[in-house]
């Protein structure tokens, strides 16, 4: 079926991280957004029909209410939100209130519930399903390996460590150890008692990059034969100056291009291409819906599958996707 442009002006928003420490995947993210829009431009005069604007919450929860409070004063009916689970778990109700529909590009945390009025939907894989993936590999990988978590206090960190700690239950793990860590700890101390010569694999629950190139640089002189298993966001981290050791240690999820086994050089690209699928979803269901209102599109998104650059996407009726690729990836053959 050939889709056609809708016959209604629609006003998009973008809500995303122009500013701070993830400002490289930003724009990597809103790359995909526009190219999507671009993609469809050829079908009728969609530029003047749909309409993107992008606000900036520097993914920090506090900015992303204000944005939202600003965004509900307005006549937008569809918003795709915020980078950082943090930001968009702060700001989800606000969106829910106004009856706007909302794609979630990015953001993995379980502790984001989508909720029961059909308006929500997730592109990515949340943490659960990135847990699954690490544990399995691991214990498929390394089976004499001893087990522990790492984590960061806050939404990503409890939500990637408790998805862990449930896989675990799964393959019948008896114990692994839990260690918090912050900006400025003591690696020495926490890893303190750590055999050397004892391999462990080490899951990394939060996604700074900073604290995770620290944790690397660590382990690749006290324990060059541990592991370090991180989530999407273990591909953020910059290895320039590391020791070979150190970037053996890494290992991480990465999204793949639809069709596709492994990933590009691009250290963003999979930012790129939720922000892509994330367009090609809306678009598209902007496309196929006689009506510009939210619970008619919502409708369309429920009911088709989107082939998108990521994979053939369905939403459950929870608005948790289905059908793309992950895989756990070594950085000598991703970066």
């Amino acid at each position: 079926m050939r889709l056609v442009p809708p016959s209604h002006h629609t006003r998009i928003v973008v809500v995303t991280a122009r500013r701070g420490p993830m400002s490289n995947v930003c724009k990597a993210l809103m790359n995909g957004v526009e190219l999507a829009f671009r993609q469809l431009r050829d079908i009728g005069d969609l530029s003047e029909k749909i309409r993107p604007e992008i606000y900036d919450d520097a993914c920090d929860a506090s900015q992303a209410i204000r944005k939202a409070i600003g965004i509900f004063s307005t006549d937008t009916r569809f918003v795709i939100v915020h980078l950082c689970s943090d930001a968009t778990s702060a700001a989800l109700n606000i969106y829910r209130a106004a009856g706007m529909l909302h794609l979630i590009p990015a953001a993995t945390s379980n502790g984001i519930h989508l909720s029961d009025n059909g308006l929500q939907f997730r592109i990515c894989g949340n943490d659960g399903r990135q847990a699954e993936l690490m544990i399995d590999y691991a214990t498929a990988e390394f089976p004499r390996h001893a087990f522990a978590i790492v984590a960061e206090a806050g939404v990503t960190g409890d939500s990637q460590k408790q998805a862990l700690l449930d896989r675990l239950k799964h393959h019948r793990r008896k114990t692994c150890k839990v260690l918090y860590i912050e900006r400025d700890t003591n690696l020495a101390k926490i890893f303190r008692g750590a055999d050397s010569n004892y391999p462990r694999a080490i899951f990394y629950a939060g996604h700074n990059a900073e604290i995770m190139r620290r944790v690397l640089l660590h382990l690749g002189v006290t324990q060059p034969n541990s592991l370090l298993l991180c989530f999407e966001a273990g591909g953020n981290v910059d290895l320039t100056g590391l020791s070979a050791s150190a970037r053996r240690t890494l290992r991480f999820v990465r999204l793949l291009p639809n069709g596709q086994n492994t990933g590009s050089d691009d250290q963003f690209q999979q930012y790129r291409l939720l922000g892509q699928a994330a367009g090609e979803v809306l678009l598209e269901a902007l496309t196929r819906s006689a009506s510009p209102k939210p619970p008619d599109v919502a409708m369309i998104i429920h009911g088709y599958q989107f082939e998108t650059c990521i994979g053939r996407l369905s939403f459950d009726s929870d608005g948790e996707s289905s059908g793309h690729h992950y895989a756990v990836v070594e950085p000598a053959a991703a970066l």
